[in-house]
């Protein structure tokens, strides 16, 4: 019941279908939900105390219900959180929920002749003193659960021997347990890029670990509009060329030469996903953040070589490598076409059904550049009206 799953709720309830929705948590709000870290418990939300969303409120509103107003104009997680617990209660679609149950397998029921269009769905309780399963057959199936909650890691020579702190992004909460430490960040995201910069005011030195360059971006431009208010039909209709030459000029003059950071990108600007922030670069030019490329092993308990020869003491480590794809509810090699398990390789026709089910779809599984809220209301519509036979159906 996040994001996706909401906007998927409400399009299926519109064409008239009967909805049941699954969620392990408590509650609405999906990885938009805080949750202080706990000793012993992983987290299932990925936001930490500090985070932003990237996106202005009037890009990252649903199209049938805008954000407030008076709220500002880039959302903390809280307000994420309260937007998307007023879009449920605004459509009425907490009565389609049922939180706490887990969904274990998603399975095809088969006939005689094989699959018969169906899904068995067992589920099963979670925090509760009884944690029973059921299983319950549905014609249609919407997979709303995102990529961003199994962590991705890498495998660096020596890291078994390394006796720091460990962690990836996902568990980064708050940075006051690292206060005067010599901190390792990997990945230079969104969240390599926001974690830095908020622990570069706590601990001794924070170190960056950039693979490769990127473009840094920030929320707003020089004349106080929301960078992403630029994105328009007018500038989607300009030939790519033009409008990446007028992009990357412009963000040079904001930005200045990224070179002289350690971060000069050798693509160009919307040919990766880029790194809002509007801080790091400050942190970076006031020595409190050192930029250094890739790591090439963990050389000692407490030392780590980069692939420039140079070496740094660390007491801890942050992985911001992102998140794999991963459904163990599913057999993701047949439903997703995900040969190998590690890999985010996946086959859906347009990033929604996968190629050998029609009666099984999913919603919100991409890494769209901006909010996913409009992206997963489209799809879901789509989704909703090829179920209900109102579109035409899949080739």
């Amino acid at each position: 019941a996040g994001a996706s799953g909401l906007a998927a709720i409400k399009q299926c309830v519109e064409e008239g279908l009967d909805v049941v929705c699954f969620d392990q948590e408590p509650h609405v709000g999906g990885l938009w939900r805080y949750v202080p870290h706990r000793e012993g418990e992983e987290p299932h939300s990925s936001v930490y105390q500090s985070t932003i969303i990237n996106t202005s409120k009037e890009m990252m509103s649903y199209s049938d219900f805008p954000v407030p107003k008076e709220w500002p104009t880039f959302l903390p997680h809280r307000f994420v959180a309260k937007y998307l617990n007023l879009y449920c209660d605004n459509f009425d679609l907490r009565k389609h929920i049922k939180f706490n149950r887990k969904v274990v397998t998603v399975t095809p029921q088969m006939g005689p002749e094989g699959h018969n269009g169906r899904w068995e769905v067992v589920t099963q309780k979670v925090r509760r003193k009884t944690t029973g399963s059921k299983c319950e057959t549905f014609d249609y199936v919407v997979v709303a659960t995102g990529h961003h909650w199994k962590p991705r890691l890498p495998d660096f020579p020596g890291m078994p021997e390394f006796r720091g702190n460990m962690m990836h992004s996902h568990s980064y909460k708050v940075p006051y347990p690292f206060k005067d430490q010599r901190f390792l960040i990997v990945g230079v995201g969104n969240s390599g890029a926001d974690i830095a910069t908020e622990l570069s005011h706590h601990a001794k030195q924070v170190i960056l670990s950039a693979r490769t360059g990127t473009w840094i971006l920030p929320r707003f431009t020089l004349f106080g509009i929301p960078l992403d208010h630029l994105s328009s039909r007018a500038a989607n209709a300009v030939p790519k060329s033009i409008s990446t030459f007028a992009f990357e000029s412009i963000m040079r003059l904001q930005t200045g030469n990224l070179q002289s950071f350690g971060l000069k990108p050798e693509h160009h600007i919307f040919e990766a996903h880029p790194t809002v922030n509007g801080e790091v670069l400050n942190r970076i030019g006031a020595g409190k953040v050192l930029v250094r490329p890739n790591v090439d092993r963990f050389s000692g308990p407490r030392e780590v070589t980069f692939t420039d020869g140079s070496r740094e003491t660390i007491d801890a480590v942050v992985y911001c490598t992102g998140y794999r794809i991963e459904h163990p509810f599913l057999d993701s090699a047949s439903i997703l076409g995900q040969e190998i398990p590690t890999s985010n390789q996946i086959r859906l026709h347009k990033h929604v059904f996968p190629l050998h089910h029609r009666n099984i779809a999913f919603v919100g599984l991409v890494q769209p550049i901006g909010a996913i809220m409009p992206v997963a209301e489209m799809q879901a519509r789509w989704v909703a009206r090829v179920f209900s036979g109102a579109a035409a159906p899949l080739p």
